[in-house]
């Protein structure tokens, strides 16, 4: 199930399943973002912000 991988890459210190992770939802984190803010900076600053 991808909520208990998710959970699994936050959790654990593997660099390569964060990337994973940040790789596979960056594009949806940053287009809501950008929906709720509408502005590009802005929603770049709070998708990054989320993944931190």
């Amino acid at each position: 199930m991808i909520l208990e991988w998710i959970i699994a890459a936050r959790d654990s210190d593997d660099q390569d399943a964060f990337a994973e992770l940040v790789y596979s939802f960056q594009d949806a984190v940053y287009n809501l973002c950008y929906r709720m803010l509408g502005e590009r900076t802005e929603a770049e600053d709070a998708a990054q912000e989320a993944f931190i």
